[in-house]
């Protein structure tokens, strides 16, 4: 008898610490398989540039000859020029991001995402522009911009000290005094590197009715299993709404007031002000998005909107299409509502995702927009706030 009960005593003993130690307690598997699953925005600054010329000299003095020196003239470029340059951007801007893995970027998980902003020295969406969007700076256009000692007129053209972000939109303004919002400018300058003539740079500006911005590019990366950063094809559009309105253009059929951006980050609108509610129709729109050779696209944003009508599907609305001319005449003929996945009107400021809205009846499409549409009366004026709209797509 003594020896079943042993027996059994052991067995507990067995079962309880097997049960409780500190590597098999309820949650552990959930505590050591961390999901940190995560889509963020890396918009690269100029000290960003410098560090990535420097993942250039780094690899160079792994090379030897005519690579080595290929590598250090890029990494110059790269210096002085704030740009990436064209043919390597997507391998270089991988092998950043593999730098900043121990540091920046360490708690991510495989899978997660990081979409890149950056300049580069010609962007091919130049190329998509009417001529009525195209201008080349001439030899009077730098004068204007003054010929002192650290201005373009003296040498008639940009280089190192001499910012073409600053001086061109301030040049814009001057030149194209009624512009429109949205309104786009493609614009050819020479920069000097100096180490050869001038080159010839293409860059996009987006006036948004008070400043003329440099349109970035975006390369959108995942990281691997193995924890590498792969080049993902898919995104087709990722504004986040952190600094203004980026690309996209609002315009207010109904109502005194129309999309704006707001310094917490977010689009905003609201037809209540003066402790009233008023009538609105207000569309904020993306700007032409080219769906051709896809299969398969979907939209997805993060937002909240609160003190909705009773018909929240009415007041806060996504609508799509493929004849729209830019314009800012809204023809509703032109245009088709798609569902909101996840929309209600919240209890509080919460943000939460749209869920993903399929899109794939519109692939092949190369003049595709979609606009998100507010709606208010009288009875109920609400106020809706956006960030983070993807639009992706597969091949």
């Amino acid at each position: 008898m003594k020896k079943i009960l042993y027996i059994v005593a052991a067995a507990f003993l067995l079962s309880a610490c097997t049960k409780w130690n500190e590597n098999n307690f309820a949650g552990y598997e959930d505590r050591v398989h961390l999901n940190n699953v995560k889509v963020q925005e890396l918009i690269l600054s100029y000290d960003d540039y410098s560090a990535m010329a420097k993942v250039l000299s780094d690899e160079a003095k792994t090379k030897s000859g005519q690579d080595s020196l290929n590598l250090i003239i890029l990494a110059d470029s790269v210096t002085k020029g704030k740009s990436l340059p064209n043919g390597y951007t997507i391998e270089l801007i991988g092998k950043y991001l593999k730098s900043l893995q121990a540091t920046k970027f360490k708690s991510l998980d495989p899978k997660s995402e990081v979409v890149v902003s950056f300049r580069d020295f010609i962007n091919p969406e130049v190329d998509k522009l009417s001529s009525s969007e195209k201008y080349t700076i001439d030899s009077l256009d730098y004068i204007s911009m003054g010929t002192a000692a650290g201005y373009p007129g003296r040498y008639l053209n940009f280089e190192i000290g001499i910012d073409p972000l600053y001086f061109i939109p301030l040049f814009l303004k001057n030149k194209f005094g009624y512009s429109k919002v949205g309104e786009v400018k493609a614009i050819t300058y020479k920069f000097y590197l100096g180490t050869q003539p001038p080159m010839e740079r293409q860059e996009i500006f987006v006036y948004d009715g008070n400043t003329w911005n440099v349109q970035l590019r975006q390369a959108r990366f995942a990281v691997t299993q193995s924890y590498d950063w792969e080049y993902v094809n898919t995104l087709l559009l990722f504004e986040t709404f952190y600094d203004n309105l980026g690309s996209f253009t609002p315009v207010s059929v109904v109502g005194e007031k129309a999309w704006v951006w707001d310094s917490y980050h977010y689009a905003k609108m609201t037809e209540y002000y003066e402790s009233t509610n008023h009538d609105g129709d207000d569309w904020l729109i993306s700007p032409s998005i080219d769906l051709s050779g896809r299969e398969f696209t979907t939209l997805s944003f993060v937002h909240v909107a609160r003190y909705l009508s009773s018909e929240v599907t009415f007041d806060c609305s996504v609508w799509v299409s493929t004849t729209y001319d830019g314009s800012g005449n809204i023809d509703t003929l032109q245009w088709t509502e798609v569902a909101i996945p996840n929309l209600q009107s919240s209890s509080n400021w919460t943000y939460y995702n749209s869920g993903r809205i399929a899109l794939h009846t519109y692939v092949g499409n190369d003049n595709f927009h979609f606009a998100f549409r507010y709606r208010s009366t009288v009875a109920a004026a609400g106020t809706w706030e956006i960030k983070d709209v993807l639009l992706e797509a597969t091949e």
